[in-house]
């Protein structure tokens, strides 16, 4: 006995036929939306453990805050990731004058110090009260950083080449 469809007359092989390809497509369809829910899933996983170094946060109502993972343990700062003076892919300048500039590199969790000026040691501790400010820590925070302090050729040929480090850690350099 032959299939009966919906006006009552008996289906054909094609119909029939037809009729299972509709509902394969069907489930193909839902199948496909599946995939694609849980590819954004996925995707959505991956860049939330992508960035696991810094974590924001509003504590004791001093405004917000990042936390920046050293080798020397995590360092709690203000977050100056909202507003720095430029912004060029993960690399940001916090502050650029004619003496010095003060640069992060979020992929290495660094901060770059150039000093632009002489007298040098003068611009050095410009430089540095500027990096304890911007990021609302003291000497000793600042130490468990990775922070390196330069002096371009033009500046000083004789001090050119070299990372100095913040003037009050263990590790500094005089010039």
């Amino acid at each position: 006995m032959a299939p009966i469809g919906d006006n009552g007359e008996p289906i054909g092989p094609a119909a029939i036929l037809l009729n299972i390809t509709i509902m394969k497509s069907g489930f193909l369809v839902k199948l496909i939306i599946i995939l694609i829910v849980v590819a954004l899933f996925a995707m959505g996983v991956i860049l939330a453990l992508k960035e696991p170094t810094q974590q924001t946060s509003d504590q004791g109502g001093q405004g917000p805050t990042t936390t920046i993972s050293t080798p020397r343990g995590n360092v709690e700062v203000k977050d100056f990731t909202r507003n720095p003076v430029e912004r060029v892919g993960d690399v940001l300048a916090l502050e650029e004058n004619k003496d010095f500039s003060i640069v992060y590199f979020s992929e290495g969790n660094s901060f770059l110090i150039t000093l632009n000026s002489q007298p040098v040691q003068e611009a050095r501790n410009k430089a540095e009260t500027a990096l304890l400010d911007h990021l609302g820590i003291g000497k000793g925070e600042a130490c468990n950083l990775n922070v390196s302090l330069t002096v371009p050729y033009d500046v000083d040929p004789n001090l050119a080449g070299k990372d100095y480090g913040l003037s009050f850690c263990v590790n500094s350099a005089g010039f």
